[in-house]
C-alpha cells in the first residue's frame, strides 16, 4: 500500500501501473535469490541477469539463509551473493518485443537515499543499455503513425506522458542517448522532440543527445518548460501546459540561437566570439551542408561577421574534433598489428618442428614492433 500510495500520489493511475508492470522489491538481502533457488536456478544463472551482487571478501560475515532453504533440497550453493534490489520500486525495462531484460529501481519512500536514489541493472548479455529505449515497445506504433518521438529523461515521465495521451514518448535507460538508440528511433520516425529536465544535468544530457541526433540527420525540436519542472510534475499539475509545450517545441537551432543571444551581447567583441564558438559547435554537427550554410548565413548576419570567416572557424573546430578519432584509429591499428605478431610468435613457439620450414619466409623486418622483432630474430638465430 505504501508503494501504491506513492505512485498514485505521483499522478499514476492503476491502469498504467499495470500497463508498465511496476512492482516492489521488499527489504532483505536474499529474497530473490532464495525465491529463484526454489525454482531450481543456479547461482551463476541468476547472477548473469544482474539481479545479484557479489559480496566483497572483507570479513567472515555471512548473510543469513532461511531455515526453509537450509533444511530443504533447494540448497544455496554459497553465500557470496546478495540481492541487488532491496526496498525499491521496480520499473521493468523491456526490449522492443516487450520482454523484460532489466530493471530501474527507485528507493522506496522513506528509504535511505544516501547510496543511490536509483539503482539499475548493469550491462548483461540480455540488457544492452545502449540499444534499449524505455517504453519503446509500447510507443513504437504511435511513433511510426505520427512520424515523431518524444524523448524524456525518466521512467515516470514516460508513464505519465502515456497516461495523458502522449503515447509516442520514450526515455533512455540509465545512460546518455547513444548512436545505436538514435538509429533505432530512425526506423520509426524522422522527427524527435526532447523534453529533458531544465536543470544543469538535464541540459548537459540534452546537448549530448542533440549532437548525436543531428549527426544522424534527425529533425530535432526542444520542449521548453518555463516552470523548470519535469514532464511528470507538469502533467500531474496541468496536462495542458505539457501539451502546449510539446506542440510549440522550437527547432533545435532556433532554441540555441535564442538561448545564446539571451545570455551574450552581440555588440561586444568578446561576447561575439563566444556566440560564434557556441553556435558553430552545434552547426558543425548538422549532417546536411545546405542546413549548415543556412545557419552560418543567419549567424554571420546577427553578429555582423563575414561568412567566410565563420566557415574558417567551423573547419578548424571540425578538424580539431577529428584529430582524437584519427589517433584512436591509428592506436587501434597498432594494437591489431602487435596482436597479430604475438600470435605468429605463439604459433612458432607452440609448434617449432612444424614451423621450421616456414621460418625462412618470415623476415624480422616485416614486424612493426621492436620487442616482437627481437624475439623473431632470436628464434631464427637459435634454429
Amino acid at each position: 500500500e505504501k508503494i501504491l500510495g506513492y505512485l498514485r500520489e505521483r499522478g499514476l493511475n492503476d491502469q498504467n501501473i499495470k500497463k508498465f508492470r511496476l512492482g516492489y522489491a521488499p527489504d532483505g538481502w536474499r529474497n530473490i535469490l532464495e525465491f529463484l533457488a526454489k525454482k531450481n536456478y543456479k547461482i551463476d544463472e541468476i547472477s548473469k541477469t544482474g539481479l545479484l551482487v557479489k559480496k566483497e571478501k572483507i570479513s567472515n560475515f555471512q548473510f543469513p539463509i532461511s531455515n526453509e532453504i537450509q533444511n530443504s533440497k533447494f540448497k544455496i550453493q554459497n553465500s557470496d551473493y546478495y540481492d541487488r534490489f532491496r526496498d525499491r520500486i521496480m520499473f521493468p525495462i523491456q526490449d522492443i518485443l516487450g520482454r523484460v531484460v532489466g530493471y530501474s529501481a527507485r528507493v522506496a519512500p522513506g528509504g535511505d537515499e544516501k547510496n543511490a536514489k536509483y539503482v539499475n541493472t548493469p550491462q548483461t548479455t540480455l540488457y544492452d543499455k545502449g540499444k534499449i529505449l524505455y517504453g519503446l515497445n509500447l510507443a513504437k506504433v504511435e511513433i511510426k503513425k505520427r512520424n515523431e518521438a518524444v524523448l524524456v529523461e525518466g521512467n515516470t515521465d514516460v508513464i505519465a506522458s502515456h497516461q495523458a495521451g502522449f503515447v509516442q514518448t520514450i526515455a533512455v535507460s540509465g545512460t546518455a542517448l547513444t548512436d545505436q538508440q538514435v538509429k533505432i528511433i530512425k526506423r520509426y520516425a524522422e522527427n524527435i522532440k526532447m523534453g529533458f529536465d531544465m536543470d544543469a544535468a538535464g541540459q548537459t544530457a540534452a546537448r549530448r543527445s542533440i549532437k548525436i541526433c543531428l549527426e544522424n540527420d534527425l529533425n530535432v525540436k526542444i520542449i521548453s518548460l518555463s516552470s523548470g519542472k519535469d514532464a511528470a510534475e507538469c502533467l500531474k499539475e496541468n496536462s495542458e501546459v505539457w501539451e502546449k509545450a510539446v506542440e510549440s517545441a522550437s527547432g533545435v537551432m532556433e532554441y540555441f540561437f535564442q538561448e545564446t543571444f539571451s545570455r551574450l551581447d552581440s555588440k561586444k567583441p568578446t561576447d561575439k566570439k563566444k556566440i560564434a564558438q557556441e553556435l558553430l559547435n552545434v552547426i558543425k554537427d548538422i549532417s546536411s551542408p545546405i542546413e549548415q550554410a543556412h545557419w552560418i548565413k543567419i549567424l554571420a548576419g546577427k553578429i555582423e561577421t563575414d561568412e567566410k570567416i565563420l566557415l574558417g572557424v567551423l573547419e578548424k573546430a571540425r578538424s580539431k574534433e577529428m584529430q582524437p578519432a584519427v589517433r584512436k584509429e591509428e592506436e587501434g591499428k597498432d594494437d591489431r598489428e602487435k596482436s597479430l605478431e604475438k600470435n605468429i610468435l605463439g604459433i612458432i613457439l607452440a609448434f617449432p618442428n612444424e614451423c621450421v620450414s616456414e621460418l625462412g619466409k618470415i623476415h624480422a623486418g616485416d614486424f612493426q614492433n621492436e620487442k616482437e622483432r627481437a624475439i623473431l630474430e632470436a628464434i631464427k638465430k637459435d634454429k
